[in-house]
């Protein structure tokens, strides 16, 4: 089984929605890219409180710049405690 179709099966089971696939195409690339890996498990490894509320006031701004909803969506379900211990495990694949 490839990676990616193993993270789209982890993230949401059957769901093969827009921010699912965004998400997964931006942990792809964390896997490849050291610095954005590193951003990426620094959120996800912040308390539930304060990476809820720092994801949220990143969409927002997101959407305010007209970013699209799919790379949005995509972000915000790493506000979920779900979405970051999935993306956690997503990242630490060998």
């Amino acid at each position: 089984m490839k990676l990616s179709d193993w993270m789209r099966r982890f993230f949401r089971p059957g769901n093969r929605d827009a921010a699912n696939e965004a998400l997964v195409t931006l942990l792809l690339a964390a896997r490849e890219d050291e610095n954005l890996r590193k951003k990426i498990s620094s959120l996800i490894r912040l308390p539930d409180v304060q990476r809820d509320s720092l994801v949220i006031s990143a969409v927002d701004e997101m959407k305010l710049k007209g970013e699209p909803p799919e790379i949005c969506g995509a972000f915000a379900i790493l506000a979920t405690s779900d979405g970051a211990a999935a993306a956690q495990k997503a990242l630490n694949l060998v």
